[in-house]
């Protein structure tokens, strides 16, 4: 009777000691999925990447494990994002999204406007538009989403007169209805090569996007020959699967990015090349 006590209370002492096993780690596994949430966000190098970098601590800080995963083409992080790879991307401006939304039925949305990356015009050869001869070739980016940013900035320069009553923001060479310097517009190219083009001295005048401006090793604000004001529309954002944009990662992420220390870092680092936004 005495061995058979011995070993109920010894089979007893077993169970209890794996029952508080399989709770402690319970807890343990419960408490770390809690307390960091992992989010992975695509992004242009420059100066995307370079934001998320210095947010990176910030969001630490508030319980988010911020993955950067960088792009250099503007395909592919929207495919990256409809594929579930990524969580959300920063790259891309609204008229952009708009446009890829149409084209591949994304359903993506703006989460948050972030920053403004003024477009510039650049030259070898000469050190103002007003130089341009008859006849100029500009070379520019084969995205039809930057044509009407591209030629509202020729426009604003006094160099080509679009189609009135249209949304320049998506506008086409063919709406150019006056052009009397006869510029030859040559939109053949992605927009990435656009630096190295202007540096091997192609034609006239090249138009390039800042981003990848910034990345070449180029100034906006000292080397182009004339920029786009800060009153432009092309708000670069988060991009989101739609829905995503309540989630409460999402939302502290934009809240970062939109924080004093983060907008005082885009102007001190960029000097004016890159512009930040609050809405």
């Amino acid at each position: 009777m005495k061995k058979w006590l011995t070993l109920v209370l010894t089979a007893a002492l077993v169970l209890a000691l794996a029952a508080c096993g399989k709770s402690t780690d319970k807890s343990e596994g419960t408490d770390t999925k809690s307390s960091t949430t992992k989010l992975v966000v695509g992004a242009s190098t420059v100066p995307h990447a370079e934001i998320l970098e210095k947010a990176k601590p910030i969001l630490k800080e508030k319980g988010i494990d911020l993955e950067i995963k960088t792009f250099t083409d503007y395909i592919l992080p929207n495919k990256a994002l409809q594929s579930k790879e990524l969580d959300a991307n920063y790259f891309q401006h609204i008229p952009y999204l708009e446009s890829q939304n149409k084209e591949f039925g994304y359903g993506f949305v703006n989460a948050g406007g972030i920053h403004i990356e003024p477009i510039g015009i650049y030259s070898k050869k000469y050190k103002k538009l007003s130089d341009l001869p008859t006849g100029a070739h500009l070379i520019m980016s084969n995205s039809v989403a930057d044509h009407g940013r591209l030629l509202s900035l020729l426009e604003a320069q006094g160099l080509i007169k679009l189609k009135s009553g249209i949304d320049k923001t998506k506008a086409e060479i063919k709406d150019v209805v006056e052009n009397p310097k006869k510029l030859v517009f040559d939109a053949d190219y992605e927009a990435k090569l656009l630096p190295q083009i202007y540096k091997n001295g192609e034609g006239d005048a090249v138009l390039i996007n800042s981003n990848y401006a910034i990345d070449a090793g180029l100034n906006p604000i000292k080397d182009s020959i004339a920029i786009e004001d800060k009153k432009s529309p092309y708000v670069n954002v988060i991009a989101v699967r739609k829905g995503d944009e309540n989630k409460a990662a999402i939302k502290t992420l934009v809240e970062v990015l939109h924080s004093k220390e983060i907008q005082d870092f885009i102007l001190d680092k960029y000097k004016g090349a890159v512009v930040p936004v609050s809405e």
